[in-house]
């Protein structure tokens, strides 16, 4: 269900971002939308190799998340140190909060569908 909303939000993205900036270059942003909208259906019929694409998303969240806060992390410190606007404090805190919730929704991906139980659910679909 969450997949569903992320490509949702990936769609929506892009019908903004042709709508007012009057060029084609969001239009990248269906291709990863429809790739989540398959995903989605394939965990829903509980199709092993969705499993495993939930996996490589999940790892990827999980790695690149806490990478993301640091560099942040860096870039703030710089910034309170420079002295900039009180804008910058509040945009780097929403990225980060938006990337602990990722990094953790990561690692429950990886905990629940390595669990014995989900895999066993997986992995006597066919293809």
């Amino acid at each position: 269900m969450l997949l569903g909303l992320l490509a949702m939000l990936s769609l929506a993205a892009c019908a903004v971002g042709v709508m007012t900036e009057g060029n084609l270059i969001p239009l990248v942003l269906v291709v990863p939308a429809v790739c989540l909208f398959l995903v989605a259906m394939g965990i829903s019929k509980y199709r092993g190799w969705a499993r495993g694409v939930i996996l490589l998303i999940a790892g990827a969240l999980a790695a690149f998340c806490p990478i993301a806060i640091a560099i942040d992390a860096v870039v703030l410190g710089k910034q309170l140190y420079l002295g900039l606007p009180t804008v910058y404090l509040v945009t780097y805190a929403a990225a980060n909060v938006i990337y602990i919730f990722l990094a953790v929704l990561g690692i429950w991906w990886l905990v629940y569908f390595n669990r014995r139980s989900t895999k066993a659910l997986f992995g006597k679909s066919p293809l």
